[in-house]
């Protein structure tokens, strides 16, 4: 399944807020490939989406409770013509020229959602144990971040278990449990995740993948090599949702429309969180999205004046 279109309104802090991942014409020799369905070439559609922004956490009142029965999701669906675009398919959508099944029957055992974890917290890391491929992925990447480590071995004695030796220690690794974690560092344990993602990438194993600040502790060259890892591997009906602040990704060479910056203006009562597509504002192949950004041309860069007040105390 492809995202193509994610509209949220009375969600947490967003109202009336639209996002939209198509895009209206092909790219000559662009850097991400195949970017449209293969059978169906003229429904184009983003296959890689960098959302940069804010991070936001909101809590519910604790004298709300919500149960399933008080959410009804429905799937509305429509066939894609040989000829047919996006927006034609949308237009009979909106005008209910349409099928509709319930959610529950929709199939998302395709997608998998990654999110950033504080170092102290204990998290189960996702191996692909029956495919040898995993191994050798999980000790190119976590050497890379951490040139201390010598090995990455799997424990044969011991079911789903893997070793990460040290000079003066090893850590174990079991049924995605660090036994020892406080010898890694966060961007280490970062690379059990970057880890998996990538080899599940590289077997074929999801559809949509959903990677949120998964590299804070990691250094950018590294991310941006991962993410160039990632894009590489996107073959067929595969979709990247990557979320960053690091805005040396600007200078990959990536298509315009891979970009959305989303900006929040708590005195846009109606919109209060935008989102800003880059191929609306820069419209020339020479154009440089970094430049634009740094320059504030898209007005997403934080008011910084309440923290400069502080200097005058």
């Amino acid at each position: 399944m492809i995202i193509m279109d994610i509209k949220a309104d009375n969600l947490y802090a967003f109202k009336n807020f639209h996002m939209n991942m198509s895009y209206p014409k092909k790219i000559v020799d662009s850097t991400i490939s195949e970017e449209y369905l293969n059978d169906r070439q003229n429904f184009r559609y983003k296959k890689v989406n960098i959302i940069m922004g804010f991070q936001l956490s909101v809590r519910p009142k604790a004298e709300v409770e919500y149960k399933e029965d008080d959410v009804d999701i429905n799937v509305y669906f429509t066939p894609i013509g040989i000829r047919d675009n996006y927006e034609n398919c949308a237009k009979r959508l909106d005008e209910s020229d349409c099928n509709k099944i319930s959610y529950d029957q929709i199939n998302t055992s395709g997608w998998y959602f990654s999110y950033p974890q504080d170092a102290w917290k204990k998290k189960t890391y996702i191996p692909i144990e029956e495919n040898e491929k995993y191994l050798y992925i999980l000790k190119q990447i976590l050497i890379t971040l951490d040139p201390s480590i010598k090995d990455v071995i799997k424990v044969k004695e011991v079911d789903n278990t893997y070793a990460i030796k040290l000079d003066h220690c090893s850590v174990i690794i079991k049924d995605g449990q660090i036994a020892n974690g406080e010898v890694l560092s966060s961007g280490t344990k970062a690379g059990l995740d970057i880890s998996y993602i990538i080899a599940s990438l590289v077997c074929d194993k999801h559809d949509l993948y959903y990677c949120d600040e998964l590299f804070s502790y990691v250094n950018s060259d590294v991310e941006k090599a991962c993410l160039s890892i990632m894009i590489e591997k996107l073959t067929g009906r595969k979709q990247l949702f990557f979320t960053t602040h690091n805005t040396e990704i600007l200078d990959m060479q990536l298509p315009k429309h891979t970009f959305t910056f989303l900006k929040k203006d708590v005195r846009d009562i109606d919109l209060p969180i935008k989102c800003i597509h880059a191929e609306q504002y820069l419209k020339r192949n020479t154009d440089s999205l970094k430049n634009a950004v740094e320059n504030d041309l898209f007005c997403t860069a934080p008011e910084l004046h309440k923290l400069y007040e502080i200097a005058d105390l």
